[in-house]
């Protein structure tokens, strides 16, 4: 690596790792600002992340290979501009955008918080315990995938003519959904890549 770059992708496939501290926003001097592609790739037995001040990205997209089934908890240090940790999962500083549901976690419901306008990318994917979620009057914009593989979503009884819905949100038809679609009525928001 050199000192030009400010991603860290030493952790990729090493399916030993348990936990990702940050007691330094270095790592031989160099600081760490991103977490990209890849950057914990395999690593099964990652239960926690502790992001210092100095993370202000990081990769989440929709290769399986990148998202941490048993992730229970994710902190991040008060100082960091970028992102704030909220009852173990990742938000934008602001709140406005939930980045990541830690998946690890046991609870079958989740009601996001009233204040958070924006659902990211793959924020829920493969959360597959999680039966009921609850989404806030002010979502404004849902991402594609964002709930793919949750046990809401693989639960068929929840879908309706093909089409997955979300209260008011429509988050998904199926591929093979044809012809004349009719939204049901009171649908405010349909998800980015939902058809």
């Amino acid at each position: 690596m050199s000192s030009s770059q400010s991603h860290w992708t030493c952790f990729a496939m090493d399916q030993t790792l348990s936990a990702y501290p940050a007691p330094k926003n270095n790592i031989y001097g160099i600081d760490v600002t991103e977490l990209g592609y890849g950057a914990f790739r395999n690593c099964v037995n990652l239960t926690s992340i502790d992001l210092g001040d100095t993370i202000n990205y990081i990769y989440i997209g929709t290769d399986s290979d990148c998202l941490y089934p048993g992730l229970t908890s994710i902190k991040v240090s008060d100082k960091n501009a970028t992102y704030k940790a909220l009852d173990g999962n990742l938000y934008s500083k602001d709140g406005k955008t939930l980045i990541l549901y830690a998946a690890g976690k046991t609870e079958t419901s989740f009601t996001v918080p009233e204040d958070v306008e924006v659902i990211n990318e793959c924020a829920f994917y493969n959360c597959s315990q999680l039966d009921s979620i609850i989404l806030g009057n002010y979502i404004a914009h849902i991402e594609q995938n964002a709930f793919y593989g949750t046990g809401f979503y693989n639960n068929s009884s929840n879908w309706e003519n093909g089409i997955l819905y979300l209260g008011k949100f429509l988050i998904e038809a199926k591929t093979d959904v044809s012809g004349n679609i009719s939204i049901k009525e009171g649908t405010e928001l349909i998800a980015s890549y939902a058809f």
